[in-house]
């Protein structure tokens, strides 16, 4: 089976697949020539990803630790954190002559955290603390475990009874020791810069607010020179953010031509200018506070004549939508109205499964074309790797601009799906409502430059509690349905998630009138989200992208209305969460068609990619078919796949929905079945397009062994830890049933 991801030390995040760079100031190793494609011209020539230092090696703990100021009563001084937490390590060139390059990280138990147990692994791999170092967790890496590249070491509480009344993990100090440097003390008041540099590092991008923005990091006051190739005029654009204290000066300048803007502390601003033509380089400077963080954030160079080049790339994803909830599924005339319009003039697939029932690990099945088991994020990663190429790196490097925009926690940028975007936007709390969602879309698309853009839409709204406008609920008839309700499902009705855990977790009877309640506010919240997908796709056609653009739209997972006494998503792989709707509008489609041929999520990668005209990189993926007689063979698959894992970001706390583990579904035409370790379910396609239980087939054992190595094993649940969300997260998350 081939690995996951490329093996973590390598120097991925270094170089972003971007022109040759000259660093006046420090002497920055060159990243290669951008690939060719499609609509490629200078735009990917800027070093996304890389950090420009003096330094050897930087070390930085990441957004899991508290400092003392905000992580309750531990003090000034001090570092905590509860569950997992991780220290990102840039090593930026070997050593010099005579220098020792291996590194040592020491961190210092506070006496709030004497006697506890922790594991410790660098890069994923298990490391020993420094036994003569106690009472120190002292971790040394050796030169050849320390090579150029990011690197993470992770440290994690191993739980015991004994220690359950001490939550969190608390050390006095944290301190590097770099080859042959002095002792670096890293100090907590610094906490929130050094969690931006980890967030840079190891998620593809950092931000001081929802919005977070890859590009080049300067650490320090500092000038970088960029090669650009000969051309016309072209139009420079970025987004400076000045992560210090005290205003900054960002100045570009090129061919005589110079813009200079002033950024506030802890502020972030647009800067544009004209690079004349025949230019060969570009300056990048920027003049603040020393030790400060300085973000040249979506650097771009692109045609000053601001006509696009290349195909529009759109993805939208339908968090949590069931297929029987839009019309071209069979909902109903006028359920979604938009989305039914979008159909007559798409390619609508009648047999599309997705590779999970939540939202990380089927989000990052899309935007990698691989398998839950084979990208890992929420298997056994808590993100998505590192070094695996998505949909959106992948158009960038061929000259695409990439926006994201996430309407719910779990495809934040902290879980790794902002690999690859110039800007990602997380949800303004734990959900971004329709509206708002929108509305930001729409501004980005104002301010957008003559890029081809790749946009990513993530809607969260179909998750309790339920809000849609009263209009809509209205509409649906959710008020009279609400008059007919007891009183446990009436304090559900009124948003008390107190009352709605319960009915979750089967302690409240789902009772006729309920049923009806449920379904019928549950798709006023889909009616919503599908009046503002209507605004999107009418902002497309008013800006000349719609038809000129291949459009998806895909449900990440669906949800249980009470099939089986079941309520929520997650824990099970059932049809009503993993048989998901999937449209895909190709360039220049305006009649609707229907493919009835079996497909996957996976699939979305190799085929977006290849409607834009870039050649997609290996995956699990097949292109789709696209319904038109198209003259190219297209492989028809027999079966597609779903899996189900405890994991740290998703353990599986709920006896009344528990199957196993692990649970991986082999999906047919006619058939399915659910597999886990001791047990199995079985089912065969009815007349009515439902599924009907069916005796299985065959050998269980057999049958999982086969899945397992054709979709990878997880580590034993016993290793995935007992998570590490904020507490306030994972309350919210817990409420709407993730957890």
């Amino acid at each position: 089976m081939p690995p996951r991801a490329p093996a973590r030390g390598t120097p991925s995040r270094l170089c972003g697949g971007a022109a040759v760079v000259i660093a006046l100031a420090v002497g920055a190793a060159g990243c290669g020539a951008p690939a060719s494609g499609a609509a490629v011209e200078a735009a990917a020539v800027f070093p996304f990803g890389t950090v420009e230092t003096d330094a050897r090696v930087l070390c930085a703990p990441s957004r899991d630790w508290a400092s003392g100021a905000t992580a309750g009563d531990e003090g000034d001084g001090a570092w905590s954190f509860r569950g997992v937490a991780e220290v990102a390590c840039l090593v930026r060139r070997p050593p010099g002559p005579g220098e020792s390059g291996g590194l040592t990280l020491r961190l210092v138990p506070a006496a709030a955290a004497a006697g506890l147990a922790f594991a410790l692994s660098w890069d994923g791999e298990p490391v020993a603390a420094d036994p003569g170092e106690l009472p120190a967790l002292a971790v040394r890496v050796p030169a050849e475990r320390a090579g150029p590249g990011l690197h993470l070491l992770e440290i994690e509480r191993r739980p015991r009874p004994a220690d359950a009344a001490r939550p969190r993990n608390v050390f006095a100090a944290i301190e590097l020791v770099a080859g042959d440097d002095p002792p670096w003390l890293l100090p907590p008041a610094a906490a929130e810069r050094f969690a931006y540099l980890a967030d840079f590092l190891a998620l593809g991008g950092a931000g001081l607010g929802p919005e977070k923005t890859d590009g080049v990091l300067f650490v320090g006051p500092r000038r970088l020179v960029v090669e650009v190739p000969d051309g016309p005029a072209r139009e420079l654009t970025a987004w400076p953010e000045n992560v210090s204290d005290a205003p900054a000066a960002f100045t570009a300048a090129a061919g005589g031509v110079e813009r200079r803007v002033v950024v506030p502390p802890r502020g972030r601003q647009r800067l544009a200018m004209t690079v004349p033509a025949g230019a060969r380089a570009v300056r990048l400077d920027v003049r603040g506070r020393p030790g400060g963080l300085f973000l040249w954030g979506a650097p771009r160079l692109a045609a000053a004549d601001r006509r696009e080049r290349g195909t529009p790339v759109v993805l939208v994803t339908l968090d949590t939508t069931r297929r029987d909830a839009l019309g071209v599924y069979g909902a109903g005339e006028g359920a979604t109205p938009h989305l039914d319009r979008f159909a007559r003039r798409a390619t609508v697939y009648d047999d599309a499964w997705t590779t999970a029932p939540w939202t990380l690990p089927s989000h990052a099945s899309i935007f990698t074309g691989r398998w839950p088991g084979r990208h890992g994020a929420g298997v056994g990663e808590r993100r998505l790797p590192r070094g695996l190429p998505t949909l959106a790196s992948t158009l960038r490097r061929h000259g695409w601009s990439a926006a994201g925009f996430a309407g719910g926690e779990l495809a934040s940028h902290r879980f790794g799906l902002g690999r690859g975007f110039d800007l990602y936007r997380d949800p303004a709390g734990l959900e971004e409502t329709a509206g708002p969602l929108t509305d930001r879309v729409v501004a980005y698309l104002e301010a957008a430059g003559p890029a081809p853009p790749f946009l990513f839409v993530n809607y969260f709204d179909p998750h309790y509690p339920y809000a849609a406008p009263p209009a809509l609920q209205a509409r649906l008839g959710v008020p009279a349905r609400a008059g007919e309700l007891g009183p446990a499902w009436a304090a559900v009705a009124r948003g008390e998630r107190a009352a709605w855990a319960r009915a979750v977790e089967g302690e409240t009877p789902l009772t006729p009138p309920a049923r009806a309640w449920l379904r019928a506010v549950y798709l006023a919240e889909v009616a919503w989200m599908d009046e503002q997908i209507g605004r999107l796709l009418a902002e497309l056609e008013r800006r000349d992208l719609f038809d000129r653009a291949v459009v998806a739209v895909v449900a990440d997972h669906g949800e249980l209305l009470g099939e089986g006494g079941l309520l929520s998503h997650a824990y099970r792989l059932d049809p009503e969460l993993v048989r998901v709707p999937l449209l895909v509008k190709w360039p220049g489609q305006r009649r609707g068609r229907r493919v009835d041929d079996l497909v996957s999520v996976v699939d979305l990668f190799p085929t977006l990619l290849a409607a834009a005209g870039v050649a997609p990189p290996a995956s699990d993926g097949l292109p789709l078919p696209r319904g038109d007689g198209e003259a190219t063979a297209v492989r028809r698959r027999r079966h597609v796949f779903s899996e189900e894992h405890v994991s740290r970001v998703h353990p599986l706390p709920s006896a009344h929905r528990f199957l196993a583990a692990d649970l991986y579904l082999l999906q047919g035409r006619t058939a399915r079945q659910v597999v886990w370790e001791g047990g199995r379910e079985c089912g065969r396609a009815a007349a009515d397009g439902g599924w009907r239980p069916a005796p299985c087939p065959g050998d269980g054992a057999r049958v999982l062994a086969a899945l397992v190595q054709r979709l990878g094993r997880p580590p034993a649940p016993e290793g995935r830890g007992a998570g590490e969300l904020d507490e306030a997260v994972r309350e919210e998350l817990a409420a709407l049933g993730y957890l």
